[in-house]
């Protein structure tokens, strides 16, 4: 066990101000601003009897045995600093007691001069009341109260002095009244300067809370006139809090002189993700939300609070022949402070050495104790071909697009990977997952999925610890209807890696699948916590939902999620679908404008005004819609059938033919659909075959399809209670019967999920 020190000190942060920003605009020149720092201060604290604890990126630690040498080196550094190259550094003293090893740093009295450090000004030296004690009475020190100021979680107010020894800046009145929205934590500032005021802390207390209340009144005001705003907003403030760490990794910035390198630099930001999703104390955002963060104006604080991040890791590539410098920065988001940064400058060969160097770094930072199995995982090369491993990475983003054709694009990247490296586990990952999915576009492929299903095998083959295998794996089986299998291949790769958001997304999907929808929530929940910008994490979310009939629930959720996928269409035309149930008529045709505007070539647009026609029971322009979308729909080569449209195009020309009774293309649709509900018993075919036969008036099949439906977890009652294709049943009791029977297990799990909620 390392040994611990404990002492009375004069304790010193200092911080580069404005480094982060810098490090984006300039790597070089931020880089050469943190070694002059670390340089001087390297020279100065021995100098004056000090002792270095920790360097942070572009901040330091130290202590000193007294509060007058510490205030003595800390005026000669700032006055070293203001020579060019000028370091903007803002330095906090304090006096406490501390205990320290080689390993950690604690006591109470850290975290009050982390708080006037990042209260000080450019280019001053902050201290507390017990350090000004200490020097007030040595004539060559000066310094002057600021005023009273009270840090977040602490009740007590602490007075700060700036020392105004000649050269040294002292802050203004306005530089004070802003501290409030700075990253210093402060609650209120009691200022003295310009003759200001001095109130009591009571007075302080009040007339904070008086603020407070009319800003929530003019927040109410402000959100009750945006409807997507308050919905973001409340969500937001409804996710999890938890004392796990949760990192982002945002994308890597491409300091190269070939922007033909840009790939690269996003292929080292999936890397590191990928080594720090094995840690299995961390909670890694995944990539598909960190991406969009590309070349983003927006703060570390905010980017945190968007992603629900406590870290953010940043950093840049610069590639040149055969060589690779990487630069990476840990910033905590919840006070912008930097922890670490470092410089790796290796063989272009070294490079997942520097991937597995970051992760170990990051967790010795943050105090985690690595596992041996964690520190195997992280450690391990996934390739020693970097050609094959750059197919992969490119595979993978085409696979998560979920559009059929990127995976035949991703299908062929992976193949690419596999014939220069045949023994790359994570291709054979891939491939399984693309063929897979290759198999569900066209609604079930016996043989693409036994291929499938070989290529994962092969993954757990070469590398038993494979996550992403046991997840393909479990894809295969998910997709051959062998759920219970899938279920045990997915929790394999979440028990390997809990960050396979994938795979956790998929646990939610089977769930729902089988009407456990409690579970299903939970696990679609932790899916949205790893990536909670994608669309797929809305999508799943909200169909849970949706499915137990909490609509203004899923509501909220698909329009947060068009917030921060304004174009995709799957979710815009999932909400135009839920608004068209709920009767909003207005809001699903203004949905379907939005899509005909956006998506001109794609069906869904006219699928959707078909259904407002339908609802609307203008059958002429229902059908016009529904041919249009059946021609666009033929266009898009190799998709899977429409059933949906199909029927309601049948049933629609039944209507128009109702005087000949001309339903033979219901029939035959219907013989269609009965085969396939045979092979694949979904609830989806099930619930159009019940439909079918009602329009048909045979109510004994309609409701013996209805009844298999809810035995498979059908609880949309509302779905039933409102869709016009059910209307020559809703007077009969038997599907009275149903549809109460339905909506009492609907509620029934209503409240078991917002017990859960609370």
């Amino acid at each position: 066990m390392p040994k611990k020190h404990r002492q009375l000190a004069a304790i010193v942060f200092t911080d580069i101000v404005g480094y982060s920003k810098l490090m984006r605009e300039d790597e070089e020149k931020a880089t050469l601003m943190r070694a002059r720092h670390r340089a001087v201060f390297d020279n100065l604290t021995p100098k004056y009897g000090g002792k270095i604890l920790q360097y942070y990126g572009d901040g330091t630690l130290s202590i000193f045995q007294s509060s007058v040498a510490a205030v003595e080196c800390s005026v000669e550094m700032q006055k070293s600093f203001q020579e060019t190259p000028n370091v903007p550094l803002r330095i906090g003293i304090h006096s406490g007691d501390i205990t320290y090893s080689k390993e950690e740093v604690f006591g109470d009295a850290l975290n009050t001069t982390s708080r006037i450090e990042t209260a000080c000004i450019p280019g001053g030296v902050f201290v507390s009341n017990k350090v000004y004690d200490d020097i007030k009475n040595h004539s060559w020190l000066s310094a002057k109260s600021v005023g009273e100021f009270q840090f977040k979680g602490n009740q007590d107010f602490i007075e700060i002095y700036a020392v105004n020894n000649e050269g040294l800046p002292f802050p203004t009145d306005p530089q004070l009244s802003h501290l409030k929205e700075s990253k210093a934590k402060i609650v209120n500032v009691n200022s003295t300067i310009s003759g200001s005021k001095s109130h009591s802390p009571n007075y302080l207390k009040k007339l904070s809370q008086a603020f407070l209340g009319l800003l929530a009144l003019m927040t109410i005001f402000y959100l009750s006139n945006s409807f997507f705003e308050k919905e973001q907003v409340n969500y937001l403030a409804n996710l999890p809090e938890s004392d796990q760490i949760s990192i982002a990794v945002l994308p890597f910035s491409n300091f190269s002189e070939s922007k033909e390198d840009e790939y690269f630099s996003d292929g080292i930001t999936e890397d590191i993700l990928t080594v720090l999703s094995n840690i299995k104390d961390f909670r890694v955002i995944s990539r598909t939300s960190v991406m969009q963060y590309k070349n983003t104006e927006k703060s570390i604080p905010r980017i945190g609070r968007e992603l629900n991040a406590t870290h953010i890791l940043e950093g840049s590539v610069r590639k040149s022949d055969n060589k690779v410098r990487v630069v990476a920065q840990l910033i905590d988001a919840r006070n912008d402070t930097h922890i670490w940064a470092d410089t790796y400058d290796r063989e272009m060969t070294e490079i997942f050495e520097v991937q597995s160097e970051v992760a170990e770094q990051i967790a010795g930072m943050l105090k985690m104790e690595l596992s041996p199995q964690d520190c195997e995982m992280i450690q391990r090369k996934p390739t020693d071909n970097l050609q094959a491993y750059e197919y992969y990475l490119q595979g993978r983003k085409y696979y998560t697009n979920y559009q059929e054709k990127d995976n035949e694009i991703a299908i062929q990247l992976f193949e690419k990977a596999l014939e220069i490296d045949s023994n790359f586990a994570l291709a054979y990952a891939g491939l399984g997952d693309a063929l897979s999915q290759k198999s569900n576009f066209k609604y079930g492929n016996p043989e693409l999925l036994n291929t499938a299903m070989q290529m994962s095998q092969k993954a757990i083959q070469i590398d038993s610890n494979s996550s992403e295998g046991y997840k393909a794996l479990g894809l295969s089986y998910h997709y051959q209807g062998e759920k219970e299998k899938a279920m045990e291949s997915y929790y394999q790769a979440v028990e390997i890696n809990p960050n396979n958001e994938m795979a956790i997304s998929n646990i939610a999907l089977i769930c729902q699948e089988e009407g456990k929808f409690v579970e299903g929530i939970d696990w679609a929940e932790k899916a949205m916590e790893l990536n909670p910008q994608h669309q797929m994490s809305f999508l799943r979310l909200s169909e849970l939902y949706e499915s137990i009939g909490l609509d203004e629930k899923a509501e909220t959720i698909l329009v947060e999620g068009i917030g921060w996928n304004p174009d995709n269409e799957e979710l815009n035309f999932r909400l135009g679908n839920l608004e068209l149930k709920l009767n909003h008529l207005d809001k699903a045709k203004e949905k379907a404008a939005s899509l005909a505007k956006n998506k001109p070539e794609s069906p869904t647009a006219p699928v959707l005004l078909g259904k407002v026609a339908f609802f609307e029971k203008d059958y002429e322009k229902a059908k016009e819609y529904y041919i249009k979308a059946k021609e666009l729909a033929q266009k898009k080569k190799g998709s899977k059938k429409h059933w949906d449209l199909e029927m309601e195009l049948a049933f629609i020309e039944d209507k128009l033919s109702a005087e000949t009774q001309n339903s033979s293309q219901l029939h035959k649709l219907l013989a269609d659909l009965e085969k396939e509900e045979t092979k694949h018993p979904k609830k989806q075919f099930q619930l159009m075959i019940a439909a079918i036969y009602s329009v048909l008036n045979e109510e004994e099949k309609a409701i013996e399809y209805l009844k298999k439906a809810t035995e498979q977890g059908f609880l949309d009652y509302k779905m039933l209670e409102n869709n016009p294709i059910f209307e020559d049943l809703k007077g009969k009791d038997l599907f009275k019967n149903i549809q109460k029977e339905v909506q009492r297990k609907a509620e029934e799990i209503q409240r078991k999920v917002s017990k859960e909620i609370s």
